[in-house]
């Protein structure tokens, strides 16, 4: 009977320590770093502001970062400027935005095998690397280069480390060479963006083709769910396993969903998943076109809604001069306001909506530190004190059964003596 009640003490005990030990929390915007907001504004893949400002006036909020690709390998025409853009990148931080280029050695072509790795490491790419880090060294200011993005996808013709003549190994020193060719020229101010496809990459082909961290400040992913697949399930597996290979901040550097439920889509992402399951993601970039449907997120309300929460910064970065770009939440000597603004919705410093994000229990360790001791502590007490009255009882009882037996023996005694006494009598 003693371990029954004992253990049943245990189970209640232990499920109250682990409740007052969990306190529920709402994952508000003072409790949750911002991140950065960017966006890719289509159908021209050169950085065009006048997109750039419709895009912004449709949703309602100014980017914290705007991209846009060049091809190093293709003349310029009206897809592709392969030259630093000194002008586009002086009116995108004006604009209060962190450029990001996505930048490869391509020439537009998939079949082209001068994209080869190898025309990299053989020298021919030299001129051209080292008078792109020397613009970019004139330009001074912090950037982010999304090298080579998407490697990992079978699509991505002579950046592909698993064909075209190309290895894991190649792929890594043409990864080292392009940055120690810029950084040579002086160009210190470039943030690396290692970018493999969304794919479900295992851990070990990711490490394959990892060039280091002394050659990557942020890792990410692009994330395109089918029609009616969560976020989860489509990013978890490639972003779980990047995780599991470096700690460099993150970012999607793409994301887009092209569903018919894309606006209940985009409201769970931005207000629940995103903010309560994936807060170590510094950054998401949202890839809009307004030439494809699917991919147009100015006609979503909730979209628009869900981006309106501070959680997701604006452009206030035109006086931003640290390098490596850290994550939102360290000191970056911002200037408030950008230094210029389109026209059209509300300054980035106005308080929109407060993030709508679910409760989430979070463990407090101190007080479950705490509610271990108090379990032992009375535990013990409760022990000693119900062994003591097991003994307690068990003494009482064992004088019970002494006196019962002295009596019965004096009560059989005295019906002998007066048996024999009649006897003799």
């Amino acid at each position: 009977m003693l371990r029954k009640t004992f253990a049943l003490f245990l189970v209640v005990v232990l499920a109250c320590s682990l409740f007052f030990s969990v306190s529920i929390k709402s994952a508000s915007a003072s409790e949750t770093s911002q991140i950065y907001f960017g966006a890719f504004v289509g159908p021209s893949h050169i950085g065009n502001y006048s997109l750039l400002q419709t895009f912004e006036s449709a949703v309602g909020k100014g980017v914290s970062i705007w991209t846009w690709f060049q091809l190093w390998n293709r003349p310029d025409d009206s897809e592709n400027v392969a030259e630093f853009d000194t002008a586009l990148m002086n009116e995108c931080r004006a604009h209060g935005s962190i450029p990001m280029i996505n930048w490869a050695p391509e020439s537009g072509d998939p079949n082209d095998q001068f994209t080869n790795l190898h025309s990299i490491l053989d020298g021919s790419q030299d001129a051209y690397l080292t008078a792109w880090g020397q613009a970019a060294a004139a330009w001074g200011h912090p950037f982010f280069v999304r090298l080579m993005w998407e490697f990992t996808g079978s699509w991505t013709a002579g950046c592909y480390p698993f064909g075209n003549g190309n290895t894991p190994a190649i792929f890594v020193q043409a990864w080292q060479y392009v940055v120690n060719k810029v950084r040579a020229a002086g160009a210190t101010n470039i943030n690396w963006v290692w970018c493999p496809a969304d794919v479900g990459d295992s851990a070990s082909t990711l490490a394959s083709v990892y060039p280091g961290n002394a050659y990557v400040d942020w890792v990410g992913t692009d994330v395109y769910p089918s029609a009616g697949q969560s976020f989860s399930s489509a990013a978890q597996v490639e972003i779980s396993n990047i995780r599991s290979i470096t700690a460099k901040p993150m970012m999607l550097p793409e994301i887009g969903y092209a569903g018919s439920d894309a606006g209940a889509w985009w409201n769970n992402v931005l207000n629940n998943v995103l903010p309560n399951n994936y807060p170590y993601i510094s950054a998401i970039v949202i890839w809009h076109d307004p030439t494809d449907g699917p991919y147009d997120v100015t006609n979503l309300p909730a979209f628009q809604q869900g981006i309106a929460s501070s959680y997701f910064s604006s452009n206030v970065f035109g006086s931003l001069n640290i390098s490596p770009i850290p994550p939102i939440g360290e000191d970056l000597n911002l200037s408030p306001t950008p230094t210029s603004q389109p026209t059209g919705y509300p300054t980035p410093t106005t308080s929109y909506s407060t993030p709508r994000f679910a409760n989430v229990p979070v463990v407090s360790f101190l007080g479950l530190a705490i509610a271990v001791v108090i379990f032992l502590t009375v535990g013990a007490i409760v022990y000693v004190t119900l062994v003591r009255k097991q003994i307690s009882s068990k003494k009482t009882s064992s004088r019970k059964n002494a006196v019962s037996i002295a009596n019965r023996y004096l009560f059989l005694k005295n019906q002998w003596y007066e048996r024999s006494t009649t006897f003799y009598n």
